[in-house]
């Protein structure tokens, strides 16, 4: 009955990061962009530094952070790094052929998980430019049509809730 807990924990934490969102205030166009910029971040796969990279962004753009960040942990989260990862290699291997091989993005996985934030950092760093090269050319290109249409899509949403 171990499988039906996890299920339960796995419902009850989308649920939560739905109704979040759900709930979120603010301007439709501000919380659209916070969307958008939510979506792309957490479809990159640069898990040590989404949190920099949304503040970053959403400081620039003037666009609702906490709608950033519901959004980036609903895409990107220990239920959804291994697919992620394995969706941005096989896109930018599309890209870039036969430049790293899924066994040492997997490992990289592995080892991100059981470490801390400066840990993480350092593996990425160590990992090889062609690894990194390839994931963030993955990510990219699946992130940039995907966070445009969640713009529209929040955009859509928002006005009509307001």
């Amino acid at each position: 009955d171990r499988a039906f807990v996890v299920i339960i924990f796995i419902k009850s934490f989308f649920y939560k990061l739905y109704n979040r969102f759900k709930n979120l205030q603010g301007s439709p166009i501000s919380l659209a962009k916070g969307t958008a910029i939510g979506v792309f971040v957490g479809v990159i796969p640069v898990v040590p530094i989404k949190n920099l990279l949304i503040l970053f962004f959403t400081l620039i753009t003037r666009s609702n952070i906490l709608a950033s960040v519901t959004i980036c942990a609903l895409i990107s989260n220990p239920f959804t790094y291994l697919f992620q990862y394995y969706i941005c290699w096989v896109v930018g291997d599309l890209f870039l052929p036969q430049r790293v091989t899924w066994g040492k993005i997997r490992y990289l996985i592995d080892m991100i998980k059981q470490s801390s934030f400066s840990e993480s950092c350092s593996f990425v760093l160590h990992m090889g430019i062609d690894t990194i090269i390839v994931l963030l050319v993955g990510g990219i290109v699946i992130a940039i049509p995907i966070s445009i249409l969640s713009y529209m899509f929040a955009i859509r949403y928002f006005n009509k809730k307001s």
